[in-house]
């Protein structure tokens, strides 16, 4: 979600501003570590998914929704057709890609990890979308951006403080990638030229590369042990939405 709003809304002192914005984190902080949107064993007509007991809605599916299929517009310069769409199986991408955050999150709250208020108020007041003409950040903007694309502030901040952990825990698996002395020999055959311009680019590359596989790979295995329901009747209604 932070990373759409950056791409398709704008590029990248906020002290005095800081305590504008904290009235509102602190608001509705108390919901963002408990990502876990509301408890049951039972699938109701608002849910399109449980994973372990914890709900996906389908307000959060709908707009996850709504805004793949503005990039995959964006992508085809607006000549999205719904035999594209349909081809495209946006709602199975859409729902795999939910569950796959909302165990991740449920993982990193195991291990330990948690957001700070000063951790989310930093990430979302340095958006490039969220900046005035003096690059400070700017709560008129910020309203003004969520108003835009549907999407409130305590949806918003959920969003991000899950984009936060998910870093977190991407990072467990970067941080513990390392390459063999003769990796990185062959790596410099193979772009030596790219390697005298940006020392160590490929490696980071690499690393990085190998870190996010882990990471998918690990994230699956997890899910394969996971009590995961899907709410097939309210799934089904999105393969009819329309490109409009």
């Amino acid at each position: 979600m932070l990373n759409y709003i950056r791409k398709y809304t704008g590029n990248w002192g906020l002290k005095v501003l800081y305590f504008i914005i904290a009235l509102t984190f602190l608001g509705g902080f108390g919901g963002i570590f408990g990502i876990m949107k509301s408890c049951g064993t039972g699938l109701s007509e608002g849910t399109v998914a449980v994973v372990n007991r914890d709900a996906i809605s389908i307000d959060d599916f709908s707009r996850a929704y709504r805004n793949t299929v503005k990039a995959y517009s964006r992508e085809f310069k607006g000549e999205m057709t719904q035999e594209m769409l349909n081809k495209l199986d946006i709602p199975d991408q859409v729902l795999n890609n939910l569950i796959s955050n909302e165990v991740a999150t449920q993982q990193a709250h195991s291990i330990g990890f948690k957001v700070t208020t000063q951790e989310l108020m930093d990430q979302i007041s340095h958006t490039p979308a969220f900046l005035n003409k003096e690059h400070q950040f700017d709560p008129r903007i910020y309203y003004a951006v969520l108003r835009e694309n549907n999407i409130t502030p305590d949806n918003f901040q959920n969003d991000v403080s899950n984009d936060i952990l998910m870093l977190k825990l991407k990072n467990l698996f970067y941080d513990n990638v390392f390459l063999s002395d003769g990796e990185v020999r062959i790596l410099n055959a193979l772009d030596t030229t790219k390697q005298q311009k940006n020392p160590g680019q490929t490696e980071e590359q690499l690393r990085y590369s190998l870190a996010q596989s882990a990471y998918g790979t690990w994230i699956k295995s997890i899910e394969s042990t996971m009590n995961i329901q899907t709410n097939k009747a309210v799934l089904a209604r999105f393969t009819q939405t329309t490109t409009d």
